[in-house]
């Protein structure tokens, strides 16, 4: 088995997310979240087609009318899941990442790596 070695660290984040593309949208729903990216499940509609290096829009509500939004990249491509590199975020979504990660990892010199981490980027 190798040893997975990530830069920041992902937190089970289960919530309806929308992907926006060039040719659309489409609702997905949000497995994992982490400061810069996302695992998602692949789009029902068989015929919305994801293309590898192409931007998407991907927009994640919370309550209170909150949204995570991140312009992001196809990572990679499961059978059932997409994971994707965030290229751009705003700070108002950055700082609701932030909570997300604190409330579910517990362990504050975690987060404060995933920060610094990128901040360097």
């Amino acid at each position: 088995m190798s040893e997975e070695k990530r830069q920041f660290q992902r937190v089970p984040f289960h919530n309806e997310a929308q992907l926006i593309g060039p040719k659309g949208h489409v609702d997905i729903f949000l497995l994992d979240l982490s400061m810069k990216g996302a695992l998602t499940t692949k789009p029902i509609n068989s015929d919305w087609e994801i293309f590898e290096q192409m931007p998407f829009s991907l927009k994640i509500p919370l309550d209170e009318g909150h949204i995570i939004a991140m312009e992001v990249t196809v990572a990679h491509v499961g059978d059932d899941c997409l994971g994707f590199y965030c290229q751009n975020v705003d700070i108002d979504s950055i700082t609701h990442i932030k909570r997300l990660i604190e409330l579910n990892l517990c362990d504050s010199d975690m987060l404060q790596r995933d920060l610094e981490a990128l901040i360097k980027l």
